[in-house]
């Protein structure tokens, strides 16, 4: 499950420089830190198209196994057409879910990186609508 978020935190791009190592970070090499830019935008870093990019928050743990955990946001690109292989954003029965798109014996599915969550086939007369992409994994620690 996703959920949207009431602050959108790409609109407020981090204003930190990244170094090129953690190794560098406590180091940095003299050319680094003379010509060192005052910042790094982070959304621009991330979003390819700002106008159908949006920021969700994961609820669960139906992706844990692809490395995506509760609490993580995840940057989702809504104008990017879903292919079989990809995180998508779904809404099944007027619910919303994170899973993998899959194609077995030509049927689409949605397929969870978690033994427990059994695959939801994508039948022609279902009530679904693959929403996004999702592209990048932020999480704090």
């Amino acid at each position: 499950m996703v959920e949207a978020l009431a602050h959108d935190p790409i609109q407020d791009p981090v204003q930190d420089p990244i170094q090129d190592s953690i190794q560098d970070a406590a180091h940095p090499p003299a050319h680094r830190v003379a010509g060192a830019k005052p910042g790094f935008d982070l959304a621009a870093a991330l979003v390819r198209c700002p106008a159908g990019t949006v920021l969700l928050r994961v609820s669960g743990e139906s992706m844990r196994g692809a490395g995506i955990e509760h609490g993580d946001l995840l940057v989702v690109d809504c104008r990017l057409p879903p292919q079989p292989g990809h995180v998508v954003v779904a809404r099944i029965d007027g619910a919303f879910t994170l899973k993998r798109l899959a194609c077995r014996q030509g049927q689409l599915q949605l397929e969870a990186a978690h033994p427990d969550y059994p695959p939801l086939p994508l039948l022609p007369q279902g009530d679904h609508q693959l929403v996004g992409v999702a592209l990048h994994v932020i999480r704090r620690f």
